[in-house]
């Protein structure tokens, strides 16, 4: 949480790498007993969460000691792990069984799961470079709220991580990655492909207060300044910032690589 330190999972090798952020000097290993797909620290910096996507389970670490203090079984195939605000909850997206598992940080285990997740897989594709990668639908927190775009049901997951109650909020077709504001109260979720859309959501209330309409395919990544004034948007082959007080389209960065994606 101080910046002076960062991770990195591996999935083949089962570990997490750290290195010192200012000097980059290797660290340590933290050895894992599972694929990591992804992984998350807590806000206190006591632990780590990871997401182990061929054993079904996730792993809760002791960051100081590197030492594993639990293996929690999940859903089928889980790919994206947050914490809640107050890091007393991890939240993990079990992909193929299309849901959340909820995990309690006082007694490691899980503590609910939470339906109609509605995951997709999607397969990144570099033809310059001939790598191949995959990425899990996203999901953001606020505090103990989850904000999941449901990518084939035309609809936006709003759910409570401490009480398991949930809305779906009609959408536009296509919700594909959202971001956060800095104070939780607005969540933007972007519209891929021709649907060309970004929605804003009031989180609190669970509705959408706004669309914008956008020129572009929006295919990739989605990321918000902590004011919420700003957007940087992946698109094929770039990235748009958006103005999002005004709703209006800034500059085009141009990138080097083409990024082509298929849906499983």
């Amino acid at each position: 949480p101080n910046g002076q330190r960062f991770l990195v999972a591996h999935r083949e090798s089962r570990n997490i790498l750290e290195y010192d952020a200012a000097t980059r000097a290797f660290i340590r290993e933290i050895t894992v007993n599972g694929a990591v797909m992804d992984m998350a620290l807590s806000p206190d910096g006591s632990r780590i969460v990871t997401a182990n996507a061929l054993e079904d389970t996730a792993s809760v670490i002791d960051y100081a000691t590197g030492a594993t203090m639990a293996e929690v079984p999940v859903g089928r195939v889980p790919g994206i792990v947050r914490f809640t605000g107050d890091g007393q909850r991890a939240v993990v997206g079990n992909t193929t069984s299309s849901d959340f598992s909820v995990i309690s940080m006082s007694t490691l285990s899980e503590e609910r799961r939470i339906a109609d997740g509605n995951f997709s897989s999607t397969l990144s594709v570099n033809p310059e470079h001939g790598t191949i990668g995959v990425q899990y639908g996203s999901f953001v927190m606020a505090g103990n709220t989850i904000v999941h775009p449901r990518r084939f049901q035309a609809s936006i997951l709003v759910a409570d991580a401490a009480t398991g109650a949930s809305t779906i909020i009609p959408s536009v077709a296509g919700p594909a990655e959202a971001a956060m504001r800095a104070d939780g109260q607005r969540a933007f979720v972007t519209h891929w492909l021709s649907n060309r859309t970004i929605t804003e959501v009031d989180v609190a209330s669970a509705t959408i207060v706004r669309t914008i309409a956008t020129p572009e395919d929006l295919s990739g990544p989605l990321s918000v300044n902590p004011d919420g004034t700003r957007a940087a948007v992946g698109i094929q082959n770039a990235a748009r910032v958006w103005d999002l007080t005004a709703g209006t389209p800034g500059a085009s960065i141009t990138a080097t690589a083409s990024v082509n994606r298929f849906i499983t």
